[in-house]
């Protein structure tokens, strides 16, 4: 089915089309998925001229689940490398690298704000030198 009349090239133009409802915030990840990856999200699409819906849930819920695997793979990662490194100064570069890291997940994937960031990232660097100087890391148990 197709617009005719006068009303033919109402659609044309992609940035003339407006949202019934207002989204709330989204953080960084949610609206480059929603913007780059927007046809894995379709709903309710069956042919050419049919309208697609962009299910926000889908989006949320995909989200969510990548910032949980990145929280925990620079979590368990950084652990796990620190665990067989035993050279002082490398596992210092290691805290201080996966560090770095967790501080861009964050600065990339959500909108935290600056106090945020540092806050994490200090926290986080902290998890890792509590491990660094426990004794953990040597550990007869641990070790098979």
């Amino acid at each position: 089915m197709s617009v005719t009349g006068n009303s033919r090239t109402v659609y044309d133009d992609r940035n003339d089309l407006v949202a019934l409802v207002r989204q709330p915030e989204e953080d960084r990840l949610s609206s480059f998925l929603r913007k780059y990856c927007s046809v894995f999200f379709m709903e309710g699409r069956k042919g050419p001229g049919d309208i697609a819906y962009i299910s926000s849930r889908r989006i949320t819920l995909v989200s969510v689940a990548l910032n949980v695997l990145f929280a925990a793979a620079l979590l368990f990662g950084s652990i796990f490398n620190l665990y067989y490194v035993e050279d002082e100064r490398k596992r210092l570069g290691i805290i201080a690298g996966y560090t770095i890291a967790f501080a861009l997940c964050i600065t990339i994937l959500t909108n935290a704000r600056r106090s945020e960031i540092f806050s994490a990232s200090a926290a986080y660097a902290a998890v890792l030198v509590v491990f660094v100087s426990g004794d953990l890391g040597g550990s007869s148990i641990l070790q098979p």
